[in-house]
């Protein structure tokens, strides 16, 4: 199942729920998905320590936490690269139509003393 909401993490395709529907509820297993996917997403852009991401498992058995924790560790950089994909596709670091002629001039005028 962690693997699988991973994979949803990082743009494919995301655990059913039918796989699943004998062991959680609907709201049950929402709140599953929201809080795995938030807790991967957050023990990456933090860098969250071992000891931090278990104590935020204290709820569930100490294996399952250790499954949690050794998915995290194991796909940490393809998490890392999703959500950095997902940034830059929302705001490219790239400048796209830019006047760089107009800046040269400005930049020159502005160091010999001349208002434009």
């Amino acid at each position: 199942l962690c693997h699988r909401v991973v994979d949803s993490l990082c743009g494919r395709e995301p655990p059913h729920r039918g796989d699943y529907s004998a062991t959680w509820s609907l709201q049950e297993w929402l709140q599953l998905l929201d809080s795995l996917t938030a807790l991967f997403r957050l023990a990456v852009v933090n860098n969250i320590s071992d000891e931090v991401v278990l104590s935020q498992l204290s709820d569930v058995s100490s294996s399952q936490a250790e499954v949690v924790l050794s998915v995290l560790r194991a796909r940490e950089e393809e998490i890392r690269c999703a959500l950095l994909d997902r940034t830059n596709s929302i705001s490219s670091a790239t400048l796209q139509d830019f006047d760089w002629q107009l800046k040269v001039t400005r930049y020159f005028s502005a160091c010999s003393g001349d208002i434009i």
